[in-house]
């Protein structure tokens, strides 16, 4: 899935929400609460959400891990 999207519209808010339910395995409502914190970035919300971090620890984890999230997050269910 690509997960480098900025939610800018409300098709793209849709589609973020749905990648967040279907790889962090959560509801709607607490994928929309995802977005929000992480600014409307889905690769900052999904791991946020997979490992319980703040937006400011997500960016550093992308960072450290050149933009490639795929060995942060465990594997969708």
């Amino acid at each position: 899935l690509m997960v480098d999207l900025q939610v800018t519209c409300q098709k793209l808010q849709d589609r973020g929400e749905r990648i967040l339910m279907e790889m962090l395995d959560v509801e709607r409502d607490e994928a929309t609460s995802l977005l929000a914190a992480g600014d409307g970035s889905v690769k900052r919300a999904l791991v946020m959400g997979a490992l319980g971090v703040d937006p400011t620890e997500a960016d550093r984890r992308i960072e450290v891990a050149d933009g490639r999230i795929g060995g942060l997050i465990p594997e969708s269910k």
